[in-house]
């Protein structure tokens, strides 16, 4: 009897709430937070060591030269229609 009391009090129990889920942080969240740890990482050195910033900016300035100065098409217009053959405007005004 006492184990069967013991069983249904085990059952009514709420369960802990799960945590919520962790969002992730972003690359720059993640770089900027191992910036300010406490030095011994030594990360500007190694990055400066193996050239990323000016890989960075290599990169920055190929997607720049790759977009070009703007991809506009200049369409030239059609010389205008004097033969007489059609009155209006898009046949406004033409009746048949």
């Amino acid at each position: 009897m006492l184990l069967a009391a013991g069983a249904a009090e085990v059952a009514a129990c709420a369960q802990p709430k799960p945590a919520p889920a962790r969002i992730k942080d972003s690359v720059p969240e993640r770089a900027a937070a191992l910036r300010g740890a406490d030095g011994r990482l030594k990360l500007d050195v190694e990055e400066e060591r193996w050239g990323v910033e000016a890989d960075r900016e290599r990169r920055r300035k190929a997607a720049e030269a790759a977009q070009g100065p703007g991809r506009t098409v200049v369409i030239p217009m059609p010389p205008p229609n004097d033969s007489g053959a059609f009155r209006g405007d898009a046949g406004v005004g033409v009746s048949k």
